[in-house]
């Protein structure tokens, strides 16, 4: 199979000519690639396990990542299915054999679609912005850096783990790409992004393909600014991270800090990580009003032992340090505390803690938190009653995907209302004040866009809005979010990908 070129010599963008090269070298060696997956396939049909199964993995996995970057999206779906089967306990041969064979035929049906357009420029009369990408599959992170270079982005690459995170202290990259396909060192790589002062506030987006990392999405979503599922096209992506640097480079508002009298995080920090080299104790974590704050900050500090930390972990936040106590004894002294102040409703304070037994390394200090963290969040669950829990607003035409989407976001702790055409979308985010509205475009009376253009015309603070829709060309993307859209979804869709986004925008 071949596809001829109309260039023979490279473009004036030598990287976009290297992204070019990339798909053209991906389309010369396909059949190759796929010949070296059946055997691999038909190996470990004969041996078993021990065969060439991780190898296959690694294949499918590749093959998955790079094919939507370079436009075959079809490809790129069904490499991903085959890397599912194979991760099967024990893999699944047939549906494997079956993914090849939809590899191969997508592969003649991407080819046949318009060749994508690789000169989606940057923003090149301003600052060049510096982003990292942190990836371990080598051929995936040459290909999206070729990609990003293509779109006027300068891009720093390195693998994940410890010294991924510090690259990104030193070089302060404008906005860090985080493949997380290894979950472990995915994950503590975004917590320990978020966790430290240099590099909290640059935005964070996580690349991920596996379906079982999707309902621990909640929990790392809520140390990212976005998320993209592969397969995804590079034109997606680089929408979102042009929002993100938009986002990121807006003139903060002015605030006023209301526990200015307490540690900022990263003195908590220091000072709680030599304490827990020293001895045991317990870490909590309280979230609560913004407005309730600044009183609750001032009773802790007056209540606890002088040897106790209290520092602040974010917008609404604290965060607490008792060494020598165990964690249910440190929950119950600072419930204790919270039940003493009469003007409290107790019910809107989340309390999560966690505890070590022994002296811990400093390096333990952040799994800890991400504990104590953890457990904060299941206990804001736990507290929600019927009239907290945040209102989400369903608005499409489809009374299938009204009822799916209902079940999944009532099982998550959501109110839900629903909408099945424009107009009564429009009423119902006015007269109910939904804190996020699920938006379909194409519904009738009025469109999604009708929707945003008239919320955003009436000012004021509407609803975080995320379109759900199957249209999910450039344009239309692009056309939501100047609009007003806080996401964008495209359709099929899985539920708990939207209770992720959900939780993202709520963080």
């Amino acid at each position: 199979m071949t596809e001829t070129t109309t260039s023979p010599q490279p473009p004036d963008d030598e990287q976009e000519y290297a992204l070019r090269n990339a798909r053209s070298r991906f389309v010369a060696g396909f059949d190759a690639r796929m010949r070296s997956l059946a055997i691999l396939i038909e190996g470990l049909d004969q041996r078993g396990e021990q065969g060439p199964l991780a190898a296959a993995q690694q294949a499918a996995h590749t093959l998955a990542g790079i094919g939507g970057m370079l436009g075959f999206p079809t490809v790129s779906e069904y490499a991903l299915a085959l890397e599912r089967s194979l991760s099967a306990r024990p893999p699944d041969l047939v549906a494997a054999g079956g993914s090849v064979q939809a590899i191969a035929s997508g592969f003649v049906a991407d080819l046949a679609t318009p060749t994508p357009a690789w000169t989606i420029a940057g923003d090149l009369n301003g600052p060049i912005a510096r982003l990292l990408l942190i990836q371990d599959d080598a051929e995936q992170q040459r290909v999206l850096a070729d990609g990003l270079r293509a779109a006027g982005y300068r891009v720093l690459t390195g693998e994940s783990g410890p010294k991924s995170v510090e690259l990104a202290r030193t070089e302060q990259p404008d906005l860090i790409l985080l493949d997380t396909d290894r979950p472990i060192d995915g994950l503590l790589a975004s917590q320990e992004l978020r966790l430290d002062p240099l590099t909290s506030a640059i935005p964070l987006i996580l690349v991920t393909s596996r379906e079982d990392l999707i309902d621990r999405m909640a929990v790392l979503a809520l140390s990212a600014d976005d998320y993209v599922r592969k397969p995804y096209t590079l034109s997606e992506l680089l929408i979102r991270i042009r929002r993100r640097l938009a986002t990121a480079s807006a003139p903060p508002a002015a605030t006023v800090d209301p526990c200015a009298g307490i540690l900022d995080y990263e003195s908590f920090a220091i000072t709680a990580r030599e304490t827990l080299t020293r001895e045991p104790g317990a870490m909590v974590i309280l979230r609560t009003p913004t407005a309730m704050l600044a009183g609750i900050a001032a009773r802790l500090t007056g209540d606890l032992r002088r040897r106790d930390l209290v520092g602040r972990y974010g917008p609404k936040q604290l965060i607490l340090l008792a060494p020598g106590m165990s964690a249910v004894a440190a929950r119950s002294t600072v419930q204790a505390t919270l039940d003493s102040v009469e003007t409290l409703d107790a019910r809107r304070v989340a309390i999560g803690a966690a505890d070590v037994e022994e002296p811990i390394a400093a390096s333990g200090f952040e799994a800890l938190v991400a504990r104590a963290d953890l457990a904060m969040a299941e206990d804001r669950v736990a507290r929600s009653t019927s009239s907290e829990r945040p209102l989400v607003l369903i608005a499409d035409e489809d009374p299938d995907v009204q009822q799916i989407v209902d079940a999944r976001l009532q099982a998550a702790g959501y109110r839900t209302l629903m909408a099945f055409d424009g107009e009564q979308a429009l009423d119902m985010a006015t007269s109910h004040a939904p804190e996020v509205m699920l938006l379909d475009l194409m519904m009738p009376r009025l469109t999604g866009f009708d929707v945003l253009a008239r919320l955003k015309a009436r000012g004021g603070e509407g609803p975080r809005t995320i379109v759900v829709s199957a249209r999910e060309r450039d344009e239309d993307v692009t056309r939501a979010f100047d609009l007003g859209a806080d996401d964008f979804v495209s359709k099929p869709f899985n539920p708990d990908e939207l209770v992720a986004r959900i939780a993202r925008l709520l963080k």
